[in-house]
């Protein structure tokens, strides 16, 4: 009898699994994105020295590297040019984090070197405040997407459009840099790229 019994509590462990798995691929399916079943590691996409260090009035990414690995580097031409979209109230900004990101592009390490040396940039740690107070990279002003509403609108606001932004966080899994990008380029902001490595990497390198 608890043989018999032991045998239908495993299939109806089965029969749930088999139905939550049926649900999940459903569900997946109709996502507008939907999430790969296998890993897929992403392209990490960089910005090339004319376009960052150039014409500081040009507003539409014309040239860019793309690295898919150490070892492939290639030139590509896109003349797409970043929404600008109004950033007039709190739904815009929920918006903008729901939408995928237009071509933003990273730096790397040695580009936000040369970058920190020149006034038209200004840099954003993208943490939260107690991250940013115990420690970041120098001239980095704090502006995150996990403050309320009204601290982070203002400041976002109060940026000045002629420069050109550049956003981190901790790097690696962090995407905080990724979610303040898009709000800054869904309210206007055109020239906006990520430091990719983030404040993980800029330790490393500074003790290197």
């Amino acid at each position: 009898m608890m043989l018999r019994s032991r045998k239908k509590l495993f299939y109806e462990i089965i029969l749930i699994s088999l139905i939550a798995a049926s649900m999940g691929f459903l569900y997946n399916f109709f996502l507008q994105k939907p999430v790969p079943w296998i890993y897929q590691k992403p392209i990490q996409t960089f910005a090339g020295e004319s376009l960052l260090f150039g014409n500081q009035n040009s507003h539409s990414f014309t040239e860019f590297k793309k690295v898919d690995s150490p070892v492939i580097n290639r030139k590509v031409k896109n003349d797409s040019v970043a929404t600008t979209r109004n950033l007039k109230n709190h739904d815009t900004i929920k918006i903008a984090l729901e939408m995928p990101i237009n071509e933003i592009l990273s730096v790397t390490y040695e580009q936000l070197i040369k970058a920190l040396n020149r006034s038209n940039f200004v840099l954003i740690d993208a943490r939260d405040k107690d991250k940013y107070e115990a420690g970041h990279i120098e001239s980095a002003i704090n502006i995150s997407p996990l403050w309320p509403d009204n601290d982070y609108i203002p400041k976002i606001m109060g940026l000045p459009r002629d420069k050109t932004i550049i956003c981190y966080c901790d790097g690696g899994t962090c995407d905080l840099s990724h979610e303040l990008a898009k709000v800054l380029n869904e309210a206007g902001f055109k020239r906006v790229f990520i430091y990719i490595g983030g404040w993980d990497e800029w330790l490393k390198k500074r003790k290197s």
